[in-house]
């Protein structure tokens, strides 16, 4: 019995001492700083040391390089969760209004109309006459002028929004196309006053950040792009002066740009 005994205790021993073995990892520091573990593979006292680390590489090293040589528990990596609140939603329709238009092309009233997680269809309505550059473009040559309120531009586009996590913020893209009409009265109030049609599309890209407080959106962005012209008519409003017929002018291509400053409502 007491044989019996002595056997299981020398048993338990020895596998605590093999599982304590296990936990345990070979370490060899070195003079430079260097701090290698992994399993020992070869030792010749005063000589060298060969050692093979977990990723099967192995070194060999002099000992006049070593500074010592150790068993270790090895290193257990920390996770660290970081918990990120969930991004507030988007809202399914806004409306907005890009009111720096009317120091440029005119402002524009723009719908967003969710149809997909982050993706809206935007449709739109830019009014030529009360844009400052529009009405310097227009000009021309002319000395005076006098748009047409009925001059608008009609678009669609695709826009993707990006929030920042946790929050109803964040970056937002976009392409806009977008057909428009310019009427307009040149030399107006002369005996040579002449009217013009324009016709022409934009094709364009806007990028942008946005933040929201509650309902209320402020977007700051950049429209960039070109517009490319697609017919022009003019013709002489007094028939004393000259024919009214209706004569074909050129049509232009060019850059365009319009910076964005919006204000919006989130339904």
């Amino acid at each position: 019995m007491k044989k019996n005994l002595s056997i299981a205790i020398v048993l338990t021993a020895l596998l605590a001492a093999a599982a304590f073995a296990q936990e345990m990892t070979d370490v060899v520091y070195l003079k430079n700083g260097s701090i290698i573990r992994g399993t020992i593979l070869e030792l010749a006292p005063e000589i060298s040391v060969k050692i093979g680390t977990g990723d099967g590489s192995v070194f060999v090293f002099k000992m006049e390089e070593v500074e010592k040589l150790a068993r270790e528990k090895p290193l257990v990596a920390k996770t660290v969760s970081v918990a990120i609140g969930p991004t507030e939603p988007v809202p399914d329709f806004t409306l907005q209004v890009n009111a720096l238009g009317f120091l440029q092309f005119g402002p524009f009233l723009k719908a967003e109309i969710k149809i997909a997680p982050s993706v809206f269809f935007t449709p739109h309505v830019r009014l030529h006459a009360f844009g400052i550059a529009s009405q310097a473009v227009s000009m021309g040559d002319a000395d005076t002028i006098g748009i047409d309120p009925t001059s608008l531009g009609i678009g669609i586009g695709i826009m993707r929004f990006f929030p920042t996590a946790g929050t109803a913020n964040g970056v937002y893209s976009s392409v806009i196309g977008e057909y428009g009409w310019i009427t307009a009265i040149k030399d107006k109030g002369k005996s040579w006053e002449w009217r013009t049609e324009t016709l022409g599309l934009v094709i364009m890209t806007n990028v942008g950040y946005r933040w929201r407080t509650d309902r209320i959106t402020y977007s700051l962005g950049l429209l960039l792009g070109g517009y490319f012209g697609l017919s022009e008519k003019w013709w002489y409003l007094n028939e004393s002066y000259g024919s009214t017929e209706k004569r074909d002018g050129t049509t232009t291509t060019t850059a365009y740009g319009m910076l964005e400053a919006s204000v919006g409502y989130a339904f």
